[in-house]
């Protein structure tokens, strides 16, 4: 996926954060809106998906604590 912004963690050069802006400034895309979040989520299935293969040995009870997050920002419709 290619986001708009994303945030690594240090150490491990995984990605912790996902950020995704809607349209221009003061613009309102009710599309691209729709079109970003549902990218979000899939940015955020892709981020675990990541994790997942770079501790392949971690214990499987630790997944349910594993949190990423997408911060979406868009313009608010009328």
């Amino acid at each position: 996926y290619n986001a708009d912004g994303i945030v690594l963690a240090h150490t491990s050069k995984l990605e912790i954060l996902l950020l995704e802006a809607s349209g221009a400034l003061g613009r309102s895309d009710r599309h691209r809106h729709v079109f970003d979040h549902v990218k979000g989520a899939y940015g955020c299935h892709a981020m675990i998906v990541r994790i997942l293969e770079k501790y392949p040995y971690a214990d499987k009870a630790l997944i349910e604590k594993v949190q990423v997050l997408f911060v979406h920002i868009s313009a608010r419709g009328k």
